[in-house]
């Protein structure tokens, strides 16, 4: 007798509907800084979390215009406790998103013994998310009422963030991209390109790439084209940033220079 797959869940929220609700960012945020610190503490050259401030300034999205950018959240499916309070952390809990005491691969085999590799059903995940009023509904009636047990079943995310320039209106980056589960990150990105292409009807997109990181030839599996070449300066003694055109949000800190890849894929 073989058991049935289970089947993650995944919700595509805007910024906007992230920022109604300050706990569930900083979860977020605590999740990416997790995620990014990987090939931070591996390579040594980044020395700053990803998330510093918040996550909305740090990915560097549009206050004005939150709700054209998107998050694709993916997690275990899980229940609530019986009784209807929402689980309340403490101010402390909820804003020490900087942490660094909890690692990638800790995360990933905490996830692996909950649910073994394989035992995911994940043949119609690019086609199998929730939108709208039913992914407001899942943040608001699951997601923020337990955000400690979200963030045991939380699988990877991905977001795409609108850049408009003159000569592209409608340009959308790649950001934000954090993966806890084997296999899950290329079906997230497969996902989020088939919405942005289905939905938004966007045919291109950017991303930016730390080169030291060794990430470039993970995105050029999935399709994305290196197209230019950005060397950021750093002061060896401050640590900061001395580059005038840096794709990076402020406060970034650095061992040594470092490269930016500028990536593009058509979809």
């Amino acid at each position: 007798m073989t058991l049935d797959k289970i089947k993650p869940k995944t919700i595509v929220i805007s910024y906007e509907t992230i920022s109604n609700n300050k706990n569930f960012q900083n979860r977020l945020a605590k999740l990416l800084n997790i995620g990014y610190n990987k090939p931070r503490f591996r390579y040594g050259v980044i020395e700053t979390p990803r998330i510093k401030k918040g996550i909305i300034s740090d990915l560097q999205i549009d206050s004005e215009n939150l709700d054209k950018n998107y998050a694709f959240i993916t997690y275990l499916p899980y229940t609530l406790d019986n009784d209807d309070s929402t689980k309340i952390e403490t101010e402390e809990q909820i804003n020490d998103f900087c942490s660094e005491s909890r690692d990638c691969k800790r995360f990933t085999n905490n996830l692996i013994d909950i649910q073994p590799v394989g035992s995911l059903e994940l043949t119609e995940f690019e086609t199998d998310y929730i939108t709208a009023d039913e992914a407001i509904w899942e943040v608001e009636n699951l997601i923020v009422r337990d955000l400690k047990k979200f963030e045991e079943n939380f699988l990877g995310t991905v977001s795409i963030k609108n850049i408009n320039t003159a000569d592209e209106p409608l340009k959308y980056e790649v950001t934000a991209f954090v993966s806890f589960y084997p296999k899950i990150g290329g079906k997230l990105m497969s996902l989020m390109e088939k919405f942005t292409s289905d939905v938004l009807n966007i045919r291109k997109m950017h991303l930016d790439v730390i080169l030291e990181h060794d990430l470039q030839d993970y995105y050029e599996s999935l399709g994305y084209k290196l197209v230019e070449t950005v060397i950021l300066k750093v002061d060896p003694v401050s640590h900061q940033l001395i580059s005038d055109d840096t794709p990076l949000e402020g406060g970034v800190m650095a061992s040594q220079d470092f490269s930016i890849g500028i990536m593009i894929k058509d979809i």
